[in-house]
């Protein structure tokens, strides 16, 4: 994560298929609503968090600087959203 936030750009490999992205890290306030529904359909995540998924999205807010998350833009495409983790 911290490779892809300096280069300011990634490459994902899916079975066959590779694809370039540039990256932009999301303000909190944009962050926010992102994490709450990443919390809310994935429960491997959740112990990660100190919002659980029925908090509101101020408290994701608040944890957004532990949880970065990126919007993915495809050199050929829309944007997409991503969760990365940070590792402790």
């Amino acid at each position: 994560m911290l490779n892809a936030r300096a280069a300011g750009k990634v490459i994902l490999r899916r079975r066959f298929t590779t694809r370039a992205y540039t990256i932009r890290e999301l303000a909190p306030m944009e962050a926010g609503p992102v994490l709450k529904r990443y919390v809310g359909f994935s429960a491997p995540a959740r112990p990660y968090f100190q919002a659980t998924r029925d908090s509101p999205v101020e408290d994701f807010i608040a944890e957004a600087g532990r949880h970065p998350v990126f919007e993915l833009t495809p050199l050929d495409g829309d944007p997409v959203s991503v969760v990365c983790r940070v590792p402790k």
